[in-house]
């Protein structure tokens, strides 16, 4: 039969699980750390990786725009006697024929919105439907935010290399719907002509792959020339853009919740490429390390200051204690002898004096007197473990004293109890009771001294005693002083007090005639009821009763 308790611990293998918990919270903070920031860095270089190959597309669909501005100044070559005549005659002559070609020129780029051919100094403009003056054609057709005539008049003369012009409303003819358009000009200073090909955001975007459908993440990609204004973009980006911040010459950057950002010069035209994307993947991992290191964190701490096996020594501890008291053990159906009051005094009184040496004196004579009569086995630890807790509630830091020995002490009396050993059952408690000295807190030097107050009981129980009388010689509160006195003898001064009293008027009950008035008055009491009253609550019977049993 063995005592029905939870396994707990000793103090080397709570070391030991401290240890395990400490590496295995360090363990779970390396591993979610490093799986962060290596999913991070590849989400960071896979969009570093995109952005490169969309920029190459991008500068591959501006060669396109270079191709239809050579095909422009093709179409001038050819047609150098219709742009270069002042003839009215020669002029509509050879306008259906130019038209035609413009037409056809532009029709083979999807993206562009317009083509315009213009003389220098010139109101009549000529597009992919016809000739328009300039007032006509900027008005109605082609609105630029801001800009009057004079803004195209300086465009047309001052761009003698293909450029990016920002332009946003451009009314389609004969629908009157509005789209966000970009302008290339080019002036060709040799023939005095010059070129507008006005360009379909949205539909440039497609071309390139870089609509917001099509783009991976929801990359939002934006175009901005040399002075900051935006020229295209395929989402909601800001009109304007710092140039400043090119001063380091671009950056790449991410952040720890996904948000990344690329900006730099473009290789086309002395524009600004800014790119700018959400990744909701690294959101979650990040979210996902944090809980890791929220967890590793309180395993680390709990590994460090918990006191869970503690907790578990003093939980077993009680439990086997309520078993013990009840005589509940499961399979155990011998009575225990009782420990008499007497005994629990003396070793509370003992304690709290620090003479260990009589505390082990007295275990060993109870100890003995029970084998003596015959208990032994299952019992016997029982027995021990009754004892082991009488110490244990006798001083201040009881706890502590459990928490470093209960299990140690449940631990040698199980394989004691196997060999059938019993005097190394009885070391084994003795042992333990040595070292009680080292849990006490009655130290030399405390204004209250246990030891004096408990032998001036002893020596004066039968003299009126009063709380309030201690307590003043130690100039503390009867409140105060109780409460001390109580956690370092173990149980209450009157309680204290009465058992001395009690133990003094059964001697001379049994040893002497005397009435019980007399025994009241010698013993202390203030009247024999007194003494008859608390004698039934003590001891279980009346004083008559005790002496003629």
């Amino acid at each position: 039969m063995v005592i029905c308790v939870k396994y707990v611990q000793t103090p080397s293998k709570i070391f030991f699980n401290k240890i395990v918990a400490l590496l295995v919270g360090f363990f779970i903070l390396f591993i979610s750390v490093s799986s962060y920031y290596v999913m991070w860095r590849s989400v960071y270089n896979a969009n570093n990786t995109l952005i490169q190959n969309l920029e190459n597309t991008m500068l591959r669909a501006f060669d396109r725009v270079d191709d239809l501005v050579r095909s422009a100044e093709a179409v001038i070559e050819q047609n150098r006697r219709f742009f270069f005549t002042e003839e009215s005659d020669d002029i509509d002559s050879g306008l259906f024929e130019t038209v035609q070609m413009i037409r056809g020129m532009a029709s083979d780029f999807p993206f562009v919105a317009e083509v315009v051919f213009y003389r220098a100094n010139d109101d009549l403009l000529i597009t992919t439907i016809g000739t328009a003056t300039k007032q006509e054609f900027f008005t109605f057709e082609h609105i630029n935010q801001g800009y009057g005539i004079e803004f195209w008049d300086n465009l047309m003369n001052t761009f003698h290399a293909p450029a990016i012009v920002p332009l946003t409303n451009h009314r389609v003819p004969n629908i009157g719907a509005h789209q966000r358009i970009f302008v290339i000009p080019r002036m060709y200073p040799l023939h005095n002509v010059g070129v507008l090909i006005f360009v379909n955001e949205v539909q440039f975007m497609d071309y390139c792959g870089l609509s917001l459908e099509s783009v991976a993440n929801n990359y939002i990609w934006s175009l901005y020339n040399s002075i900051g204004q935006l020229v295209l973009t395929n989402g909601e980006a800001s009109d304007t853009f710092d140039i400043s911040r090119l001063s380091a010459g671009g950056r790449r950057r991410m952040n720890m919740f996904g948000f990344y950002e690329h900006f730099r010069w473009f290789d086309y035209g002395d524009t600004i490429v800014h790119v700018y994307s959400f990744n909701r993947t690294v959101l979650y991992m990040f979210v996902l390390m944090l809980m890791s290191i929220l967890l590793s964190a309180w395993i680390i701490c709990k590994s460090i200051f918990g006191k869970t096996q503690s907790n578990d020594v003093l939980a077993a501890y009680r439990q086997l204690k309520e078993e013990i008291r009840s005589r509940s053990i499961t399979g155990h159906t011998a009575e225990l002898p009782k420990l008499q009051e007497s005994f629990r005094l003396s070793i509370a009184g003992n304690l709290g004096s620090g003479d260990f040496a009589k505390v082990i004196e007295i275990v060993k004579g109870e100890v003995n007197s029970v084998i003596e009569s015959g208990l032994a086995g299952e019992p016997l630890r029982l027995f021990l473990a009754h004892i082991y807790f009488v110490i244990a509630e006798a001083f201040i830091d009881g706890e502590t004293w459990v928490e470093n020995t209960f299990q140690a002490f449940l631990d040698e009396m199980e394989e004691h109890s196997c060999d059938f050993n019993q005097q190394a059952m009885v070391d084994s408690l003795l042992n333990v009771v040595a070292k009680a000295r080292h849990y006490s807190k009655i130290q030399p030097g405390n204004s209250v001294h246990i030891s004096e107050v408990l032998e001036f009981i002893k020596e004066n129980y039968n003299k009126e005693i009063y709380l309030d009388t201690i307590s003043e010689k130690y100039s503390m509160t009867s409140k105060k002083f109780s409460a001390l006195f109580k956690r370092r003898v173990g149980i209450g001064f009157v309680e204290y007090l009465t058992s001395i009293r009690l133990e003094h008027a059964k001697k001379m009950l049994i040893e002497s005639d005397k009435s019980i008035g007399e025994i009241s008055k010698e013993c202390g009491f203030s009247s024999p009821t007194t003494f008859t009253m608390s004698f039934k609550k003590h001891v279980g019977k009346t004083p008559n009763q005790y002496r003629n049993r």
